[in-house]
């Protein structure tokens, strides 16, 4: 990914993470689920495969560009 021009960013890779690993408890799963871990009689985590495998990278000529402004908050120290 970084030979295209993507830059691998471990701080949002972290939070993205927690935030999957918060979910990881739901059980209002989608009647598909329901049905597919009833019949296997399994236990499910969700989001597993983004709390495990997720890797955010961010290409900064994209992010740099001022229409994407917004999508990079600042914390004002005024």
């Amino acid at each position: 990914m970084e030979a295209s021009g993507f830059v691998y960013s471990e701080s949002l890779t972290t939070q993205m993470k927690q935030k999957a690993q918060t979910d990881s408890s739901r059980t209002d799963l989608i009647d598909a689920m329901k049905k597919k871990f009833a019949s296997d009689k399994k236990s499910f985590s969700v989001a597993q495969h983004l709390w495990t495998t997720m890797q955010v990278f961010i290409n900064p000529l994209v992010a740099s560009l001022p229409e994407h402004a917004h999508l990079f908050a600042e914390v004002s120290t005024v």
